[in-house]
């Protein structure tokens, strides 16, 4: 219980930062809590996601029913929310297939009983990516 409690509450915090919260949680679990394996922890770490989804969209309700209805009523919306809807799904194509691709690597990756150390070393070098893209960005 202790560990559940721990890792919601880095999830929460984590999530709103300009970090990755799975990383942060994936690496946390993997150094604090060992005997993890990895399959577990991406586990944990989207039910933490799920969390976070519904406290997303109870916060941006009123931002989700305008999508909706422009989803319901696009010919009548402005040129402004029918780019943002097809932003949005574009996007959410793009990560679903990506997310794909990742999993089934994942997927051989646990196979192979990675330690905390291999472990670390990945998530900590995607991060560093991660911060390099959005310096970028800036």
């Amino acid at each position: 219980m202790w560990e559940s409690l721990i890792l919601g509450t880095i999830q929460g915090i984590a999530e709103w930062l300009p970090v990755s919260s799975e990383g942060i949680i994936f690496l946390v679990k993997a150094n604090f809590f060992p005997g993890t394996e990895v399959e577990e922890i991406l586990k944990q770490a989207l039910f933490l996601h799920f969390g976070t989804f519904l406290a997303a969209l109870v916060y941006f309700r009123r931002e989700v029913f305008h999508l909706v209805r422009t989803l319901f009523k696009y010919p009548q919306e402005t040129l402004e929310n029918r780019k943002l809807l097809h932003f949005l799904i574009v996007t959410t194509i793009v990560s679903g297939i990506i997310g794909y691709f990742l999993y089934e690597l994942t997927q051989n990756f646990s196979a192979d009983n990675a330690t905390a150390q291999t472990v670390t070393l990945i998530v900590g070098f995607l991060l560093l990516v991660t911060a390099c893209v959005q310096f970028q960005a800036q």
